[in-house]
């Protein structure tokens, strides 16, 4: 079984201990969750654009990428593998 350096646990439960800090720590601040998820209805409107920008091309971008590879790779349909292996048996 190999040691792990200390510096390894530090990358492995940095960030955990990190995002668990800064959720304490924004729960403070909030008392409710419509103040939570409204962000207290002070967001600048570039702010709100700029997130809802970003997200609809993380999504659009993922689906492209799996469908593109698929097409690539030919994973969607399986009978595509089988038929041309049948046809290269057939021809020698």
């Amino acid at each position: 079984m190999h040691n792990l350096h200390w510096v390894d646990y530090l990358i492995v439960f940095g960030p955990i201990i990190f995002t668990i800090l800064v959720g304490l720590y924004f729960a403070k601040r909030h008392k409710s969750s419509d103040k939570f998820f409204s962000g207290g209805r002070n967001l600048p409107s570039w702010a709100i654009g700029f997130s809802t920008m970003t997200t609809l091309i993380s999504s659009a971008t993922s689906l492209a990428y799996s469908l593109k590879r698929s097409r690539r790779t030919k994973i969607l349909p399986c009978t595509d593998f089988w038929e041309k292996r049948r046809t290269a048996i057939s021809t020698h």
